[in-house]
């Protein structure tokens, strides 16, 4: 940690220069350089959109008008696949910058998996909160 403190910016570019790299927002590689909360909504919305957004229409030269259905981030973590998909590349990432500290979090992961199985889906929030204060005390 020591080493991260000292010139962060090339510590992030190290990171993201890397091959093997997994794919996480930089935003929250700083946040785990810093040992602080990863926000997984924004790991969710950088890794792909749940859904489209109404139609957009631009007019040119007031003869052609473009009428397009672009993507809508949804950065809200509503199901447990979604919370399992972004605790897997949270877990991916930790990995990949504190490799001794990955063992910790896996078996973590099994334990909410089996929460998730265990609950009723219309409960499922209150296993994404359990995580989200549990993770924000680390």
């Amino acid at each position: 940690l020591n080493n991260f403190t000292s010139d962060l910016n090339s510590v992030i570019y190290n990171i993201l220069s890397t091959p093997s790299c997994p794919p996480f927002p930089p935003s929250e590689w700083l946040n785990i350089v810093h040992w602080k909360y990863v926000n997984l909504a924004k790991v969710l919305e950088s890794a792909h959109t749940m859904e489209l957004d109404p139609k957009q229409t631009h007019v040119i030269d007031d003869e052609v008008e473009l009428a397009l259905r672009v993507s809508k981030s949804s950065g809200i973590i509503k199901s447990s696949s979604d919370h399992n998909i972004m605790f897997t590349m949270y877990i991916e990432a930790i990995a990949f910058v504190f490799s001794q500290r990955s063992s910790e979090f896996t078996p973590y992961n099994s334990y909410l998996s089996k929460l998730f199985h265990a609950v009723e889906v219309r409960l499922h929030s209150h296993i994404i909160k359990f995580n989200w204060s549990v993770r924000n005390q680390m």
